[in-house]
């Protein structure tokens, strides 16, 4: 969900008893901040976080699709720029919970 805030928000926001917020891709605007809020009902884990946002990007069987069409020819344009895709945005947010400084996060490959 697109959200705006006044002030910037941190990566990992908790907002009640089991709810939690992952900012992704906050950017500075006029009026404060923009980014999309994904919520989990619990701490989430890097996987969960990366898989939230996969599949917000390629919803409704789109992604499994496109990765049929990688099986089929793993040059298809339209699958390697999936693949692409998927790599920068587990490596932006494994570096953004490495270094957001919760234990949780240091075990990752």
């Amino acid at each position: 969900m697109n959200t705006k805030s006044e002030n910037k928000p941190q990566t990992i926001e908790r907002l009640g008893v089991n709810l939690y917020s992952y900012n992704y891709n906050i950017q500075e605007v006029e009026e404060g901040y923009e980014f999309t809020r994904y919520l989990f009902d619990h701490f989430p884990t890097i996987n969960e976080v990366i898989n939230a946002i996969i599949t917000s990007i390629y919803p409704d069987g789109e992604e499994l699709a496109i990765q049929r069409k990688g099986i089929i020819d793993p040059q298809n344009n339209e699958f390697v720029s999936y693949y692409q895709n998927v790599e920068r945005i587990k490596a932006i947010i494994k570096s953004e919970l490495i270094n957001y400084g919760d234990e949780s996060y240091s075990m990752v490959e």
